[in-house]
């Protein structure tokens, strides 16, 4: 296997890691809540101990959180109306419909990656692709079948489809050159802090007009698997995978935080699934798996070999 190849392939089992710690996040929040937070307790405390951990991190790899202005600001903006945003709405989403069909209406976002992308110039449009979209929108429509426990309300549609906008803005944001040339640990360090500072303002106000309840100490655990294995890992080899197989690649490899969201709303939190899950699944692996083996033959990967090569020893984590 030659290193191209091999870079490739490292891409695509981060993105499908990062999409299995996203899927996790409904299953933290639930547990969390539980113990007397709320969602912009939870939202605050996310990013901001994501923050935290990347700053220990990158001390420890002796490296520094320093950078210039034009990126703090730019980082900040797509910090808190992107990457924080999507996290807000699908926990607003949570509130009004079961986790695994908020998730999979979240899951429109590759589509639009895809139309702004081929509308930008960034990506051209190819059959596999199209097909690829087709494919995994299909085996979403299955997951989404009524059928099993609970409902969807207007509200529900309204937030999981603003959180597919918002991330679909925010995986463009990440294959852009200025954000590609930093090390990738400063910037999900950057946009945690600035969406966590966000965050803790709401939760701030919020409980100055109308009170809070009492917190357990039981919310530790729940918050620690949020931070480190629902946020700050995933985000971290989300933006790498990003990097290696472009933002259409890593946006259809994605599908498997869905069908994560569902595994764990049935198992974890009493929601039940339809029988068309099991359709639904097999339909997303497929389309991963076609896009991922079309992203390793693309001439484009072999023209930019040494560039990719190059991010990959300086944006480790």
């Amino acid at each position: 296997m030659d290193s191209k190849t091999k870079s490739i392939l490292i891409g695509i089992m981060m993105t499908a890691a990062s999409a299995v710690g996203f899927g996790l996040l409904p299953f933290f929040t639930s547990y969390a809540k539980a113990a007397g937070f709320n969602t912009w307790d939870c939202l605050a405390g996310r990013y901001l101990g994501s923050a935290f951990f990347l700053a220990l991190l990158i001390k420890l790899r002796g490296h520094s959180i320093r950078t210039d202005g034009r990126h703090i600001l730019k980082l900040s903006l797509v910090g808190i109306f992107a990457f924080g945003i999507t996290s807000a709405f699908l926990l607003l989403g949570y509130m009004h419909a079961p986790t695994g069909k908020v998730t999979a209406i979240h899951f429109l976002y590759p589509t639009i990656v895809m139309l702004l992308s081929a509308a930008t110039g960034r990506e051209k449009l190819k059959a596999v692709s199209i097909a690829a979209a087709v494919v995994s929108l299909s085996g979403l429509l299955f997951i989404s079948i009524p059928g099993g426990s609970g409902s969807m309300d207007g509200l529900g549609v309204l937030f999981s489809a603003a959180s597919s906008v918002t991330f679909a803005i925010y995986v463009l944001a990440l294959a852009s050159h200025d954000f590609t040339e930093l090390d990738n640990s400063v910037l999900v360090f950057y946009l945690s802090l600035s969406s966590g500072l966000f965050f803790l303002t709401i939760a701030l106000v919020t409980a100055a007009a109308s009170g809070h309840a009492a917190i357990s100490p039981s919310v530790v655990p729940p918050m620690l698997g949020m931070v480190l294995l629902a946020s700050a890992m995933p985000a971290s080899l989300f933006s790498l995978g990003t990097r290696r197989l472009g933002p259409t690649a890593s946006s259809i490899l994605s599908m498997l935080e869905p069908v994560t969201a569902a595994v764990v709303g049935a198992v974890f939190l009493g929601e039940t699934m339809s029988g068309s899950f099991a359709i639904g699944l097999i339909l997303i692996l497929i389309a991963s798996t076609a896009i991922s083996l079309s992203k390793m033959h693309s001439p484009s990967i072999h023209q930019h070999g040494a560039k990719i090569r190059r991010e990959h020893l300086h944006s480790r984590t």
